[in-house]
């Protein structure tokens, strides 16, 4: 079986998550370094140190079984051994292997980080995030668990956790791939990208239909692709989850597109308190008024959207569109000019994020222009990495070095939450 996270993962998470993604059958050789135990019997670990160099796996396995039947307590054999047995494909041995290996030894994030790849094999998305979450809390210093949980997390359609993970990774690695990932994630309309992932989501629903992130996964991407029928018995669960504003406010629009109003009050809950989502919850409401008749209450509903988040180019369109309705296309040209200034903008960030990563490294002048489209989007942080990122490409670039000044009181994000939020896997 292809191990999950080797796949296409999408147009501009491509790059980013192929380049962070472990793949099942390559574990063995990331621990296979260990140094062995100090023991007597030193022969005996000389050979199974020589049938390991010389990938002589079943000969290795049977040695390291017979090892650790009489030193049980031996991490770093426990750890060889559930990466040999993974690499044999023998999954449920590396399993029992693994979790032998004590939270005491330093084997233990490793050995945690290989039984989250084991459940994502078997399509397990609650244990395997529950595995990779446990490496990442023990060791803050870790790349792989964090470098898979954005990988998860990205295919569950959870943006938000996905970006602070990230940005631990970018202030763990300094990998300008990571703000690439970032500026992505935060900007690039979802509905572009949705197919892309489509693939690895179904994979892990054969495995797990009843898992509700999966589901509410596959309920958003059905509707970003325009089908609102298929999409609302995945979104439905949606109306009850508080913490689940982007679940719910997909939940409604599925309602309005079914004709079917009643009850939209309810699934939109109460006004968030952050300005991004303010924007859209007023932006969905606007929907559910003008399904209501309320032309008025529309547009004022349309007006606070764009109070609350002036960038939100689908209310400002919308906006645009119900004034021209309303016999003034005079007020509506500026809201649709800014429109399509935000969707230009937006466009061009999109492409410039898959010249990065078709790059790599990316020029100073590529790194300058993401910062400023970065800060031109809102996205501050970003701004200041990609800054970063030029000035140390070409210290002479005065353009980004006085733009990186103007920042300097921007923060770059420098934890993530060690739990997901309360709208969770069930166990």
């Amino acid at each position: 079986m292809r191990p999950f996270g080797t796949g296409k993962l999408g147009r501009w998470w491509w790059v980013a998550g192929g380049a962070l993604a472990v793949g099942l059958g390559l574990v063995a050789p990331v621990f296979l370094g260990f140094r062995g135990p100090r023991a007597d019997s030193q022969s005996r670990w000389r050979d199974i140190q020589s049938a390991i160099e010389q990938k002589r796996w079943a000969e290795a396995e049977a040695g390291l079984a017979r090892w650790v039947e009489q030193a049980p307590g031996d991490d770093a054999a426990w750890l060889r051994l559930g990466g040999i047995r993974a690499l044999r494909g023998r999954s449920d041995g590396a399993l029992e292997a693994f979790q032998q290996v004590r939270e005491s030894d330093r084997a233990w994030t490793e050995a945690r980080t290989q039984i989250g790849e084991i459940w994502l094999a078997r399509r397990k998305a609650a244990e395997a995030e529950l595995a990779f979450r446990s490496a990442a809390d023990r060791a803050p210093r870790a790349v792989g668990p964090r470098s898979r949980l954005v990988y998860l997390l990205t295919v569950e359609d959870r943006p938000e956790e996905a970006r602070a993970v990230l940005w631990d990774l970018y202030r763990l690695t300094g990998d300008p791939r990571h703000l690439a990932a970032l500026a992505g994630l935060a900007s690039v309309d979802a509905a572009s990208d949705a197919k892309g992932l489509e693939p690895e989501l179904l994979r892990l629903l054969e495995g797990s239909p009843d898992d509700p992130l999966l589901r509410r996964a596959r309920g958003l991407m059905l509707l970003r692709q325009g089908h609102p029928a298929e999409a609302l018995p995945f979104l439905e669960p949606s109306a009850t989850a508080e913490d689940d504003l982007v679940g719910r406010l997909a939940l409604v629009e599925c309602r309005l597109a079914l004709g079917r109003a009643e009850g939209s009050e309810d699934a939109l809950g109460p006004e968030p308190s952050r300005s991004k989502d303010r924007g859209q919850w007023w932006e969905v409401k606007s929907r559910a008024e003008l399904a209501a008749g309320r032309e008025d209450a529309a547009l004022a509903c349309l007006r606070k959207a764009i109070e609350a988040d002036p960038d939100n180019r689908i209310a400002l369109y919308r906006l645009g569109q119900a004034l021209i309705r309303k016999g003034e296309p005079q007020a509506a040209r500026p809201e649709l000019d800014r429109a399509a200034a935000i969707a230009a903008r937006q466009s061009r960030l999109k492409s410039l994020l898959y010249q990065f990563n078709s790059e790599g490294q990316g020029s100073p002048e590529l790194c300058e222009t993401l910062g400023d489209l970065c800060r031109d989007s809102g996205l501050l942080p970003e701004a200041r990495g990609w800054y970063e990122q030029t000035v140390r490409l070409d210290p002479t670039r005065t353009g980004a070095q006085s733009s990186l000044s103007q920042l300097a009181g921007v923060a770059i994000p420098t934890a993530s939450p060690s739990h997901s939020h309360s709208h969770s896997h069930s166990a």
